[in-house]
Order: C-alpha cells, then sequence, then structure tokens
C-alpha cells in the first residue's frame, strides 16, 4: 500500500481521518522509526510492504516488518524487534552472516567499543557475486528497537573497486561493544587508534556502585569470547586484562578500565590491541595517568 509521502502503518485505524497532519493517522511506531533515518536527494515513498526485488535478506526470529522507504535511488527495509538495540544489531547481523555475507565494516563511528541506546550502530556487508552492499542500522526510540537493512549505493556498492577506507580499519573488527546498563546513559562515545590498536572511550556521572558497573561489562567481554587475565582496584579506579584468539590473526589483548574524572563524572575506556600471533607474551597494564597503575604479564592462551 503505497500513498506517495505518507508512511501507513499496517495497524490503521479504522475511522475516516482527516487531521490535518497526515502522521496524525499513522501509528507512532512508524513515524519513530524513520526519524532522524533519511536518504539525501529524492522525495521518499513509503509503503508497508517491501518491494519484490529488493536484496534477499536471512532475518533473525521474531523481526516484524514495519514497512519500507525508496528515495532517489536508495531503498530501506525498516524492521521492530522485541530485543534491546545491542541484541537485535547483532541478531541481525549474525543472521546474514550465516546466510553467506561478511561485516566490512562500521561507517561515521568506531566499530565496537561503548554504545548506548539512543545512537545507532551501523555495520556495512557484502556478498561475493552481490553488486548492492547492505547497511544495517539498529537504533531505539521512544522505547522501541528498531533495524533497517538499506541498499548500498555509489561508493558502497560491493563490485565498486575502492571501498571507502573506513571498512577495512583492524579496530572495527576487534573491538568488543559494550552496552550501558538500562537507566546510565552518557555522552558520545569517544574512539582513537592506528594500525594495531583501538581505544574507546565515555564519560557517564558518577557511579554509585563502579564494581557494578565493572561486572556488567566483564559479562559483556565473556559473552563475547574474551578470557579474563587480572583485575586490580584502587579508590578511585578499577582495571582489567582480556584476551581473545582470533581466527588465524593472532592475539587480541585488551584493557578495560573505569575511572573517577571529577566529583561528578566517571570514565569509562577498552583499549584493544592486537599483533600476529608471534610475538610471545604480551605487556599490558592501565593507561599512563591511571591511579595505582598496575603492569601485567598476559600470556597467550593455550591451543
Amino acid at each position: 500500500m503505497k500513498t506517495g509521502n505518507l508512511f501507513l502503518a499496517a495497524a490503521l485505524v479504522t475511522v475516516p481521518c482527516h487531521a490535518s497532519d497526515p502522521f496524525a493517522c499513522v501509528d507512532d511506531s512508524v513515524v519513530a522509526a524513520f526519524l532522524g533515518n533519511t536518504f539525501q536527494g529524492g522525495q521518499p515513498t513509503f509503503s508497508t510492504e517491501a518491494p519484490a526485488d529488493f536484496t534477499k535478506l536471512a532475518l533473525p526470529e521474531g523481526f516484524a516488518l514495519v514497512g519500507s522507504k525508496v528515495e532517489g535511488t536508495g531503498r530501506t527495509l525498516v524492521y521492530r524487534s522485541e530485543d534491546e538495540k545491542g541484541p537485535a544489531y547483532h541478531a541481525a547481523i549474525d543472521a546474514m552472516e550465516d546466510d553467506g555475507w561478511w561485516e566490512l565494516g562500521s561507517p561515521g563511528q568506531v566499530g565496537g567499543g561503548f554504545q548506548t541506546q539512543r545512537l545507532p550502530s551501523y555495520s556495512l556487508l557484502c556478498r561475493e557475486g552481490q553488486k548492492l552492499s547492505l547497511v544495517i542500522t539498529a537504533w531505539k526510540r521512544d522505547g522501541m528497537t528498531f533495524v533497517s537493512y538499506a541498499e548500498g549505493t555509489g561508493g558502497m556498492r560491493c563490485d565498486r573497486p575502492g571501498i571507502p577506507a573506513w571498512v577495512s580499519r583492524p579496530g572495527d573488527r576487534r573491538m568488543p561493544d559494550l552496552y550501558l546498563p538500562d537507566g546510565i546513559d552518557g555522552g558520545y562515545p569517544g574512539a582513537s587508534g592506528g594500525d594495531s590498536q583501538q581505544t574507546s572511550y565515555i564519560d557517564v556521572a558518577a557511579l554509585e556502585d563502579r564494581q557494578a558497573m565493572a561486572a556488567h561489562l566483564e559479562t559483556q567481554l565473556r559473552e563475547q569470547g574474551w578470557q579474563h587475565r587480572g583485575s586490580w582496584a584502587t579508590d578511585d579506579a578499577i582495571g582489567s586484562a582480556w584476551t581473545r584468539k582470533l581466527n588465524a590473526e593472532g592475539l587480541a589483548v585488551a584493557n578495560l578500565l573505569l575511572m573517577r574524572r571529577s566529583d561528578s563524572t566517571e570514565r569509562l575506556s577498552i583499549n584493544v590491541a592486537w599483533n600476529d600471533g608471534t610475538s610471545g607474551d604480551q605487556l599490558w597494564g592501565s593507561p599512563a595517568g591511571a591511579t595505582g597503575q598496575r603492569l601485567m604479564r598476559v600470556p597467550m592462551p593455550e591451543e
């Protein structure tokens, strides 16, 4: 069902609607799905159905189609998920990877590291013989989680040489995803790094229980295949070291740090470095300037 510039929800009101604002007739979840997630160029056309020739998708269980949007040469499908943003985002990527796609990276932000529920997460995927890439975006708005699949155009086509630089940064594929607990939100996550290491950080309001926050983040590291190698703590900081074996690429070593910056601010940071697996043990410790700095020897994991 297409109505020009108006996107109708799957569940429309059953009474005639003649409001001057056309979105007054549309389910709020549909409006929320597309706010802040628009293409540039061309007048958008919305529909409750998916285009018949849209790229074939492998979808996780529980994803419900909200609708589609066509704007210029760009086409997007939006789905609703009952999961939180992080699990829904990773489920979408995992399902596509199980179907033969591979993830190239995350445009516009560091791939992995600290994430917030209110900021979108992005990933670009390609597949052998596939001309169009897919950009998967997950975001949460007004308590609802949405995942969109946009067909890549222009410089984001899989069959175009010279893929954008951000898809090949090593850190994008070695950094874990860390989500804050419900009720705690920070500013925009920051990032820095180079060819062999990446740092992600975020500032939050002073924590009443730093140890509980550390446990929350460490649980996510374990769930993503990281092995705990040691911890330290002072009155103002908690740190821990982690390793993860990379597929035929050696070892990744992570240092997680929670440190008080002021009476009102706490900084959460994680630094991940990697090698080719031939350099043996890694020396790893808290960043310079951390109160109570510790240095740990992190052994290569046994085969």
